[in-house]
């Protein structure tokens, strides 16, 4: 019996704090405070903040209108 060798998964390289930021820019999402969104960012985790950011999105791209701070405000919603 022979073990078929498993395929390393390739890895996304990591993005920084500022580079997350640009990724959410790109696809429309309205940032009004950088310095504040960039504190968010740091303290929530890109990944926790992007699965209450869907509602607002359409083929990976955002609402017209759709502010970081709304998506904030429905995370910490529902935090509480």
């Amino acid at each position: 019996m022979s073990i078929d060798p498993i395929e390393p998964i390739e890895l996304k390289p990591p993005r920084t704090y500022e580079e997350q930021l640009n990724i959410f820019r790109c696809r429309g999402l309205v940032i009004d405070d950088e310095v504040k969104a960039l504190e968010t960012l740091k303290r929530i985790n890109y990944y926790r903040l992007t699965a209450y950011m869907l509602t607002f999105k359409k083929d990976n791209v955002f609402l017209p209108g759709t502010t970081f701070e709304k998506v904030y405000r429905h995370y910490e919603f529902d935090s509480n």
